[in-house]
C-alpha cells in the first residue's frame, strides 16, 4: 500500500540498500587496514635503514691500535759496556762501563786492589794461603781467588822479610781472557786459548822448549828493590796445545 500524494514514503529501505552499506564500511575498513600494514612497513624499512650503534664502529679503531707493535726493551736500550783490566808490567787499571777507574801499581797495598776487584766481579773471593814451605827463594802468600783470576799478596811471616824487601810484594794470574761482562787485556795480545804457533809469533823472550811448554816475556824487565818500584815479566803456562794461563809476576834473570 503506497502513502498519500504529497506525503514521504514511510515504508522500511529495500535489503539491496542495507547491502551496498554493509559492502561500504567493509571496503572503508580494509582501506584503513592496508594504511596500517603500509605504515608498518614503512617503518621497519626506516629503523633497518638507520646506522649501527657507535659502540661497534668503536671497536675498530681499538683493534686498529692493539695490532700496532711496540718497540721492544732490548731494541731501545744501548747495549751495556763492558769493563776491563788491563795488566802491564807495573801494575794493572780496572776500568768500569760507566768510566771510572782504579790502579794498583805492584808494590802498592792490597787491600784497595782486593776491594775494587770484589766489586767489579760482584762477589767476595776465596782467602787461602801460599806457603813456601821452607823454600826461601819465594814468599809466603794469602791468596785471594775469583773464578779464573787470582791475586797474590805478600804474607809477612815471623822471621820473613819485610815487605818493602821483597821481589813480589803483589802479582796477578788468570786463566781467562773474559770473566762475565769484564775482558781481560794485555800489552802482548796474549790471550787463554791460542795456540803454541800463536804464541810463537808474538815473540817471547825464551821458552817452549819444556813438557808441557812455557814460554816468558820481557822478563828481563823485573825490577828488584828499585826505587820502591816493581815492574814484571810474563810467564805464560800450556797444556802442550794452547794456552791454560797468563801471570805476571817477578821473573828471575837467569830462569
Amino acid at each position: 500500500m503506497s502513502s498519500p500524494p504529497g506525503l514521504p514514503d514511510s515504508r522500511p529501505e529495500a535489503p539491496r540498500s542495507r547491502s551496498r552499506m554493509i559492502v561500504g564500511i567493509v571496503i572503508v575498513a580494509a582501506v584503513l587496514a592496508i594504511a596500517v600494514v603500509v605504515s608498518f612497513a614503512l617503518t621497519r624499512t626506516s629503523d633497518s635503514a638507520r646506522p649501527a650503534p657507535t659502540s661497534t664502529a668503536s671497536a675498530t679503531p681499538t683493534a686498529s691500535a692493539a695490532a700496532t707493535p711496540t718497540p721492544s726493551a732490548s731494541s731501545t736500550s744501548p747495549p751495556a759496556s763492558s769493563a776491563t783490566i788491563d795488566v802491564n808490567g807495573d801494575g794493572f787499571t780496572l776500568s768500569g762501563s760507566a768510566g771510572e777507574t782504579f790502579s794498583h801499581t805492584w808494590a802498592a797495598p792490597a787491600a784497595p786492589a782486593i776491594a775494587a776487584l770484589t766489586e767489579a766481579f760482584g762477589a767476595a773471593p776465596t782467602i787461602s794461603e801460599d806457603l813456601n814451605d821452607g823454600n826461601f827463594h819465594r814468599g809466603n802468600f794469602t791468596v785471594y781467588s775469583w773464578p779464573d783470576f787470582t791475586f797474590y799478596d805478600y804474607l809477612d811471616t815471623e822471621g820473613g822479610k819485610d815487605r818493602s824487601e821483597v821481589d813480589t810484594p803483589t802479582y796477578v794470574s788468570f786463566s781467562a781472557s773474559s770473566i762475565g761482562d769484564i775482558e781481560i787485556t794485555n800489552e802482548f795480545g796474549l790471550r787463554i786459548g791460542q795456540t803454541l804457533d800463536e804464541v810463537r809469533q808474538l815473540a817471547p823472550d825464551s821458552g817452549g822448549d819444556t813438557v808441557p811448554p812455557i814460554f816468558w816475556f820481557v822478563r828481563g824487565r823485573s825490577t828488584f828493590y828499585e826505587d820502591g818500584v816493581r815492574s814484571y815479566g810474563v810467564q805464560v803456562d800450556t797444556d802442550g796445545e794452547h794456552v791454560t794461563s797468563i801471570t805476571y809476576k817477578f821473573i828471575a834473570t837467569g830462569l
